[in-house]
């Protein structure tokens, strides 16, 4: 992946003011990277192991997670889009399966694919997704088990990258 990319999901998130730090995980999700007037609305979801599904119609759980950043209509921005879902701690959250996924709510001529991040554990897992998304499509990036305090990832898109923050590292993917 190019250097230019190595945070930008992580800025822009935090340039709309979602938060990107003193968290427990993160997933967050970008498209329209290449201005290509890629209008596609594409939603984050978390589906929780509870049974609640955290999106642009449930923004908070009471899990303590929640969607911070909502884009509709990328071009309203001037910049490509990022949506990103947080838990801050891990007290309120339930053990079990949390499936992280990216759903074409409107498909509007899009261009392309997405980019999507899970963060936990001082480690960043990155994705890229390059076919193009229809009317409705629902792609599953990862499954992240949440048991005895720790977080284990199970990728159903192969990471391109995993990036250990603390030490400011690449780890092979």
């Amino acid at each position: 992946m190019p250097r230019e990319y190595e945070d930008q999901i992580t800025d822009r998130v935090k340039e709309l003011r979602g938060k990107t730090q003193n968290i427990a995980l993160r997933f967050s999700i970008a498209w329209n990277e290449c201005m290509l007037l890629d209008n596609n609305d594409l939603d984050a979801h978390c589906q929780e192991p509870n049974g609640n599904t955290i999106y642009y119609s449930n923004m908070r759980s009471s899990t303590g997670g929640s969607l911070d950043v909502d884009i509709i209509t990328p071009s309203d921005y001037n910049k490509y889009a990022v949506e990103n879902i947080v838990y801050p701690k891990t007290t309120r959250m339930p053990e079990g399966n949390y499936r992280f996924l990216v759903h074409c709510y409107s498909c509007r001529d899009g261009k392309g694919g997405f980019r999507a991040e899970i963060e936990f554990e001082n480690k960043r897992y990155e994705f890229i997704y390059t076919e193009i998304l229809t009317q409705n499509e629902k792609v599953v990036v990862a499954d992240v088990m949440f048991k005895g305090g720790r977080f284990a990832l199970s990728e159903k898109l192969k990471p391109v990258r995993i990036m250990d923050l603390e030490r400011g590292e690449l780890i092979d993917a």
